[in-house]
């Protein structure tokens, strides 16, 4: 366990002091609470660059919803995977970032955990021809 020590000034009222401390950690309590509620009700959506293919994925990658048109539908199995995988791949990067950045205001500048993000984040390519998966 993380022993925390609070060093009060030698001028300030102890009852004073504690009173402010009960306020802070009440108020970060209710920030982190509402986070929680926020972070349950985020999610992502990613269109494939030819419009074909929409996804939707909550944190955690979860994928809530797919989406295929008519033209999608036309495509070769292979096309039509590696079209399926990078827009969940998109829609997955964009839901990190936006929980990080979540999380970020609430805990300020302590941790840069928007940068923690990114930096385990695959990049994601939006050129015309999507990554090809080993073996195909």
């Amino acid at each position: 366990m993380r022993k925390v020590l609070i060093v009060m000034p030698a001028n300030d009222d102890p009852d004073e002091f504690l009173a402010n401390l009960d306020k802070e950690a009440k108020g970060k309590l209710k920030k982190y609470r509402q986070l929680r509620t926020d972070l349950a009700q985020l999610e992502a959506t990613a269109v494939s660059d030819d419009e074909t293919v929409t996804v939707t994925v909550l944190p955690g990658g979860a994928v809530k919803d797919i989406k295929l048109s008519a033209r999608a539908m036309r495509k070769q199995s292979p096309e039509l995977e590696e079209l399926l995988l990078t827009t969940i791949q998109q829609a997955s990067a964009q839901v990190a970032r936006q929980l990080a950045e979540r999380v970020q205001e609430s805990v300020g500048d302590a941790f840069d955990v928007v940068g923690m993000v990114n930096a385990r984040l695959p990049e994601i390519s939006l050129d015309d021809d999507p990554p090809r998966r080993e073996g195909r």
